[in-house]
C-alpha cells in the first residue's frame, strides 16, 4: 500500500484553501450559503441549459458576448440532474472553487523564485 507523501507545496494549497474558506464563511456568509441564483444565472444559463438544442444551450448570447464557461457549467449541472435549487448552490461553489484553483496554481508554482513568494501570494489574493 502506498502511502501518499505530502510535501510543503501540498501542505501550502490546502492551507490556502482552509483560509480561503474561512474567509468567505466570514465575510461572505449569506452569499456563499445562501443557494440563491444570482440575476442571469437564473433568467438565462439556467434557463438555456434546458433547451434540446444545442447551439441555444452553448452559443446564446447574453448582453453581446457568449459566456461559454458559464454555458458550460450550467449544461453539465443540467446533466448531472440538479435541480434548481440545488443548481444555485453549484453555482455559488463553482465561483468560489475555479477562482482558487487558478490562484492556487499561480501562486504555489515552484519555478517562482524564493524572493518572489510573497509578491506572488499577495498578488494571488488580490486576484480573488
Amino acid at each position: 500500500m502506498k502511502i501518499l507523501k505530502l510535501d510543503r507545496i501540498h501542505i501550502l494549497i490546502f492551507l490556502s484553501l482552509v483560509f480561503y474558506l474561512l474567509f468567505l464563511y466570514l465575510t461572505q456568509r449569506e452569499w456563499v450559503f445562501g443557494g440563491e441564483m444570482w440575476a442571469e444565472a437564473a433568467t438565462n444559463y439556467f434557463m438555456n441549459a434546458q433547451s434540446s438544442d444545442w447551439k441555444t444551450v452553448f452559443f446564446s448570447t447574453d448582453a453581446g458576448y457568449i459566456p461559454l464557461p458559464n454555458r458550460i457549467l450550467a449544461f453539465a449541472f443540467h446533466k448531472f440532474g440538479f435541480g434548481a435549487s440545488l443548481t444555485a448552490y453549484a453555482y455559488n461553489w463553482s465561483a468560489v472553487m475555479i477562482p482558487w484553483m487558478c490562484v492556487s496554481v499561480f501562486i504555489f508554482n515552484p519555478k517562482i523564485e524564493k524572493g518572489e513568494k510573497l509578491k506572488a501570494f499577495a498578488t494571488g489574493l488580490s486576484k480573488s
